[in-house]
This record gives structure tokens, C-alpha cells and sequence, in this order.
């Protein structure tokens, strides 16, 4: 099973230039966020509300949604 997931890893690495996991350090920040509730999915996107390219990562928790961006300080959140 590891070896399959370390090969899902590299080729989400090799063919689209995206990181393969959330960063540590965002992904403590999250859910410091979500009230200690974990992340539940997540996902990078490439492309800012203009459509420009930038990246932003898009977090789930149980209630929760984030748009946070790493390590800048722009936040957004919406509750589900």
C-alpha cells in the first residue's frame, strides 16, 4: 500500500509542478482554525478569483471550508 501511495505521490509531483500533501505547517494552522476539528480533504488550487495564477490551498473540516494561501495572511472562510 505505501508503495502505491509514494507512486500516486511522485506522479501528482512530476506531472503537474504541485506540491503532492498539505504543507505542515498550513495544515496545523487550519486546524487551530477549525477549532482543532481535523482536515478532511483538501485540495490546491492554481488560480485566484481574477484567474490569475496564484496558489491556494482549499481546506474542508466537518463545518468548515478555508481558502488559505501559504504564508500569506489572506483568509477566507465559509460555514457549511
Amino acid at each position: 500500500m505505501d508503495l502505491l501511495l509514494d507512486s500516486n505521490r511522485e506522479i501528482v509531483s512530476r506531472y503537474t509542478g504541485q506540491p503532492d500533501r498539505l504543507p505542515p505547517a498550513l495544515r496545523a494552522r487550519l486546524e487551530a482554525s477549525f477549532a482543532g476539528e481535523p482536515v478532511l480533504i483538501y485540495a490546491l488550487a492554481d488560480l485566484d478569483a481574477d484567474l490569475r495564477l496564484a496558489e491556494a490551498w482549499l481546506a474542508l473540516s466537518e463545518g468548515q471550508m478555508r481558502r488559505d494561501e501559504e504564508p500569506s495572511a489572506a483568509r477566507q472562510v465559509w460555514v457549511i
